[in-house]
């Protein structure tokens, strides 16, 4: 293949500015005594670097819990610098991965290689919305330069500073990266990002900010170095391979060797690019002529680190790949389907910020790199703090909403009349003040407790801003509590006064305690006239501090008494952060439907959420009217528990029936089809199912957040057949930011995702998943013994494992499990989860602790009902008919349909149907619908011994 067009020695094109192509098609940098002067300058520097290199490595040894943090982003280059660090150099190392746009290539490098190493894995995935917003504008408004440098040295820093705040979070003191010798650009770092680069500048891109395109808080996910309070050390951050010996051919060779890449086809850097840089060669060939990435290849050629035979047939089949858009050059038309662009919106609109290709060619002086001698026994350059945000306590964030959007819809309530109404900001904020200046005058202060009792509605919300607002410390009752479990809460809290929102607990039980009651009707007005009358004004409150008690949560008591756990303003703040950051679901002009108990920690974070965003909040305290709310109100996003979403894919499940006999088939075999769009009755029979389905949640409804319990796959897969994008969550009271939860970016059905940045979530011996974070608890309240083991883990007693995807799998409750009388260990949720694929159950609890085998207590379903009573005589009762034999045949096959994948052992061998729900007034649910199994056995005591007295349980008569 000729080299026509490009350099014969080095194959630079000659398209490249600065090539300068004699008549020997020997471009300038191959000449003689520039070859010659370039390669001595580049051995004296490399020669300084090694010697500060091994100084380095062994003087960061012991500092932190690591040594040194290695970005791993899946590449040869990192994997190799990741086994180099740990093996040739005995450093403790953490591996650290910012995951977005990572092809599965890499993915695979990355998990086989820290398997291999055994080494910790943090992986930090940033807000995706945020990452297509930007490459859209960048590509759409590139440098003279081209997409490559005006894309990716906008995106490195953000990984690079990703990676800095991470380590300065854990003290590390030292970051590598594996770039190889001619990245990044030379301009920004050889070898090290300088001290004053990393101390001093904002990396903050000046053309984003001046878009005006990009928010506040997107702006600040750049490095900083101000936003870190003054005296901050600032680890330093190498390159160690432009310090060693490099060669491409024999770093792609070496991996494989050591078994840490698979094969050298995932070990090269054509397989393991991320998928957009194709997008961004296919822009720069059209615009410029050559692949972006050629001058970096031909210094490789030049210094003898990489192969010129090999990369003379592979760059220009690479480059035909791109221009045809076929084999990886498919992620060209991949990367604009994404980004929702067109070949057409790439464009270069302006000049270069850095250095063009010419000026990078010609320049042939050392880089201005400090090393260990420059810094040792000097602390980092000083840095000045900044607030990351205008707001750092939840007043504070009410606050900011309201001076931004006065006048602005915030909350939706409906009238005595049954009508939608509405407040502004500014008169929601109005009413805060007034309940808290009554709190006051009551001689509320600052550290107080106040409890909150009352259902899901607007005043509940006044009533916490309010208590917050008198620095008072917000308690929230159960209110479909017994007095007992309310009593428990109260003697733990210690509260000065009860706020009652239209409803209120014993009254006894206040009296008895000697409590202050401040009754408030459901849109958070007082009777009081002091309440009403009130002049005060938000200036007249001393704001609580960051470092504060919000909050105090209780457990929902379905394993024991109920547990306090109390949360500081910083953590809630922190926590809206990071889940803003991590669901970009909710926008200024969106709704949100309140309907979940307010004394839970999960709605109350949903609400300052969208409190945070602007969204405006509908509040609906009947579950049974949140459909007809929905439908009404239109949201995007709905937060929900499994049984909610359990019942809304039944309906859908149920409406199947009112269709022909064979739409209603090919209906019900495209639902559980892997891929409904590949065939054409299946996308005809999901389009009449979404229209049905819009019908009922409304047409803007995008996502289902659920959480509290595991949601089955049969469950998730019908409802996603219908449109909406299931979101799995999970988290535990104990740790105020979610553990791990499925991005709309990047979700996985039967899964919770994976952890979020802040959590570092690991399993242990016994399967028991484990969580360490900033926003975990360190005792319950009241008690002085710490809840964390010794490495600051929380045991949140729930068992699961993390899939190959690195998405975590929960597999039920430690304390649920079953320990049968002949030994078997079983628990009961993926067994449960199994017989709710029958169209007749309802819900089910599994029993058989102590029994030589399990028997179910089942809630049937009303299409089983439905059936039931066509098979017995008119006026029998519901009790009698439920157990018919004809009903209880009706139902062992449908559970002998299902139970296929269980093993003989995890079959039932009895059941009993049961005449109604599991009931929260006799306690066998929480007012999150979690189910209590101790006080549904107690319930259902009769029923249970009956089954066990029959002489018939020797082998499992479901599937007999």
């Amino acid at each position: 293949m000729s080299c026509q067009g490009k350099c014969q020695n080095c194959l630079l094109p000659a398209a490249v500015p600065g090539a300068n192509l004699n008549t020997q098609s020997v471009c300038s940098l191959c000449s003689i005594e520039n070859a010659q002067a370039l390669a001595e300058s580049a051995e004296v520097r490399r020669e300084r670097y090694k010697a500060d290199l091994e100084k380095t490595l062994q003087d960061c040894r012991g500092k932190a819990e690591y040594d040194v943090l290695v970005n791993l982003s899946g590449g040869k280059d990192s994997c190799l610098l990741l086994h180099k660090l740990k093996h040739d150099y005995g450093l403790n190392v953490l591996a650290f991965t910012t995951d977005i746009n990572i092809p599965d290539v890499a993915w695979t490098n990355i998990r086989r290689t820290v398997d291999l190493l055994d080494v910790p894995h943090v992986t930090y995935r940033p807000p995706v919305e945020f990452y297509k917003k930007m490459f859209r504008f960048l590509l759409s408004h590139q440098e003279s330069r081209g997409a490559v440098r005006t894309v990716c040295y906008v995106c490195a820093p953000l990984f690079e500073g990703y990676s800095l705040r991470f380590a300065i979070e854990k003290g590390i003191p030292l970051v590598a990266a594996g770039y190889a010798p001619g990245q990044p650009e030379p301009d920004r770092m050889e070898y090290e990002f300088s001290r004053e680069l990393l101390c001093n500048h904002d990396w903050t891109p000046p053309e984003l900010v001046q878009s005006g395109q990009f928010s506040d808080h997107e702006l600040k996910l750049f490095w900083n170095p101000h936003d870190f309070p003054e005296g901050t050390e600032i680890p330093r951050y190498i390159a160690p391979f432009h310090a060693w010996d490099y060669s491409q051919e024999e770093a792609m060779d070496l991996v494989v060797e050591l078994g840490l890449i698979k094969n050298k086809k995932s070990a090269n850097p054509i397989h393991s690019n991320c998928p957009i840089n194709w997008l961004l060669m296919y822009s720069d060939l059209k615009h410029l002529g050559f692949n972006p990435y050629a001058p970096e290849f031909s210094k490789l050629i030049r210094e003898g680190k990489a192969n010129r035979t090999y990369w003379r047939f592979a760059g220009p089949l690479v480059n035909a790949m791109i221009r045809q858009k076929v084999l990886l050059g498919r992620n060209v038309a991949k990367s604009l389907s994404w980004l929702n662009m067109k070949e057409d919106d790439l464009a270069i609109t302006r000049e270069s910020q850095g250095a063009e290709y010419a000026e990078q060619l010609s320049r042939n002086q050392e880089p201005q790199v400090m090393t260990w001698e420059d810094v040792t026994g000097k602390p980092s350059e000083p840095c000045k703090s900044r607030s990351p945000r205008a707001w750092k306590t939840t007043v504070e964030l009410m606050l900011d909403r309201i001076r931004t959007n006065p006048d602005t819809p915030s909350f939706g309530y409906r009238s005595e009349t049954g009508e939608w109404a509405s407040l502004t900001w500014s008169q929601f904020g109005q009413r805060c003040i007034a309940l808290a200046g009554e709190l006051r005058s009551l001689g509320i202060k600052k550290g107080d407790c106040v409890a909150v009792h009352g259902a899901t509605e607007l005043g509940w919300t006044v009533a916490e801003v309010a208590v917050h607002l008198a620095g008072a410390i917000v308690v929230g009752l159960d209110v479909n509590g017994c007095d007992q479990s309310i009593a428990s809460v109260i003697d733990l809290s210690r509260p000065r006064a009860v706020i009652t929102v239209g409803s209120s607990p014993s009254l006894q039980l206040i009296s008895d305690r000697k409590l202050q009651l401040v009754a408030v009707d459901r849109c958070g007005i007082s009777g009081s006239k002091k309440s009403v009358e009130t002049e005060l004004s938000f200036e007249d409150f001393e704001l609580p501090n960051p470092s504060d008690d919000a909050s105090i949560i209780f457990t929902s008591g379905t394993t024991g008494d109920p547990k306090g756990m109390s949360y500081t303003h910083k953590q809630f703040v922190d926590a809206v952060e990071e889940i803003s950051q991590e669901f970009p679901l909710v926008g200024q002009d969106d709704a949100t439907v309140c309907w979940l108990p307010m004394n839970h920690l999960f709605q109350r974070m949903m609400n300052l959420l969208s409190m945070r965003q602007g969204a405006q909040i509908y509040f609906e305290p009947d579950h049974t009217k949140l459909l007809e709310t929905v439908q009404q109100v239109e949201p995007v996003v709905l937060v929900a528990v499994p049984r909610l979403l359990e019942k809304l894919a039944d309906g859908i499940e149920s409406s199947l029936d009112n269709l022909p006999s064979i739409a209603s088939a090919v209906a019900r075999r495209a639902i559980n089809a892997p891929s409904p769009r590949q065939n054409p009755m299946h996308r005809l029979a999901q389009t009449i199912i979404r229209r049905r389905a819009k019908r009922v949640l409304g047409g803007k409804l995008k996502y289902l957040v659920c959480g509290s319990a595991p949601l089955s796959v049969k469950t998730a897969q019908t409802l996603e057949f219908a449109g909406w994008e299931i979101l799995e969550a999970y988290g535990v009271s104990e740790n105020i930011v979610p553990v791990s939860v499925n991005r709309p970016s990047g979700r996985k059905v039967g899964t919770v995702g994976q952890p979020l940045p802040s959590n570092e979530v690991k399993i242990a011996a016994d399967g028991e998943i484990l969580v360490k974070g900033p926003g975990s608890i360190k005792h319950y309240w009241g008690q002085s013994e710490s809840v964390l083991n010794d490495e600051g883990f929380f045991a949140t007693g729930d068992l699961g494992f993390f899939d190959d995807d690195g998405c975590l799998v929960i597999n039920g409750r430690k304390d649920s499990q079953i320990k049968t009388s002949t030994g078997r260990k079983l628990l009961p949720e993926p067994i449960e989860q199994t017989y709710k694929q029958s169209r007749y159950v309802s819900d089910i609890t599994v029993h058989g602790q102590g029994r030589k085998c399990l028997v179910g207590l089942i809630v049937p379903s009303t299409d089983f009902i439905d059936a039931v009573d066509d098979l017995v005589p008119a006026g029998t009762s519901r009790s009698d008919a439920l157990n018919s034999e004809a009903a209880r045949l009706l139902m062992k096959d449908s559970l002998a349909d299902v139970e296929s994948s269980l093993e003989q052992h995890e079959r039932l061998a009895d059941f009993r149907i049961l005449p109604q729900p599991f009931r929260l007034d006799r306690s066998e649910i929480t007012s999150s619908l979690k189910k209590r199994r101790s006080q549904i056995e107690s319930s259902y005591i009769n029923e249970l011994d009956a089954m066990y007295g029959s002489a018939s349980l020797q082998q499992p008569v479901v599937s007999a």
